[in-house]
């Protein structure tokens, strides 16, 4: 039967094809409708033409291959999943609109058809699914790491910068960091620096003795240092780690850092 179907399905390619574009662009997705046949027929072709192999043979090699490209390439254009998944729903509708047209004198065929069927495209959309969460994962790393080798410098004002130090820290990022925060004093000229650790999500012994480093560090440059962003289970580990904070500034959140931070520079004018 599945080679049979798939037969019928090859001899039709172009008539199909054509009814499942139209499917397509009859959903309500802007990126669909504004796509042009020739844009969108040729990859609609190989997923086509792949499914019917998949159909005649069982190997599902093609298609998968297929659907990872075509996902790949539709994340890059900001496409949603349901737009993906509808792919595969109106291909369904159309066969299925098929099968019935040349099995509807044979219930038994017609069942075994659109149970054949049924399987086919509830397996490419599992994979276009699982293709589309792992490739978006794959790009969130991406920026997350991006983001984690960056340290953005925010001049305030003449006197005041705020670094603010986001994700996991290994002795790499840190040096990097402690790095990034003497240059901008130097180039910047400023008196206090606001370090920002609400984005990190764990301090140990090591992120700690760095945070004191550059501390030490800056007041060495004539700048001071207002630490932001301790949450409580930070500063517990903090106590129990028996690392000494005393001498350090430090400020529940950044607005109340920026008025500690403003209130220093005005005593450093008065004086």
């Amino acid at each position: 039967m599945n080679k049979k179907l798939a037969n019928h399905l090859s001899a039709n390619r172009e008539a199909l094809l054509h009814n499942w574009f139209n499917g397509i662009r009859s959903e309500d997705s802007v990126h669909y409708r504004s796509k042009t046949d020739a844009e969108l027929l040729p990859s609609l072709g190989k997923i086509f033409d792949s499914v019917v192999t998949y159909l005649n043979s069982g190997d599902n090699s093609e298609v998968n291959d297929h659907i990872q490209k075509l996902v790949g390439r539709r994340i890059q254009e900001m496409y949603i999943l349901d737009e993906l998944l509808m792919l595969f729903s109106t291909l369904r509708q159309t066969c299925f609109e098929e099968c019935v047209r040349i099995y509807s004198a044979s219930p038994s065929d017609l069942f075994e058809a659109l149970s054949a069927f049924t399987v086919i495209m509830e397996k490419c959309r599992v994979k276009a699914a699982i293709t589309y969460v792992v490739k978006q994962k794959e790009i969130i790393d991406a920026q997350h790491r991006a983001l984690e080798l960056s340290t953005p410098v925010l001049p305030i004002d003449d006197h005041i910068i705020i670094v603010p130090l986001i994700g996991t820290v290994d002795s790499r990022r840190a040096n990097q960091f402690t790095e990034a925060v003497l240059n901008s004093i130097i180039e910047y000229q400023v008196d206090i620096v606001i370090i920002d650790i609400t984005g990190v999500p764990l301090v140990d012994t090591q992120v700690a003795n760095h945070l004191i480093k550059t501390v030490q560090a800056s007041s060495l440059l004539g700048a001071k240092c207002i630490l932001v962003g301790l949450r409580p289970e930070i500063a517990q580990t903090i106590v129990n780690l028996g690392i000494e904070f005393e001498h350090i500034i430090s400020a529940g959140n950044l607005k109340k850092g920026f008025s500690l931070a403003k209130s220093l520079v005005n005593n450093l004018t008065v004086n």
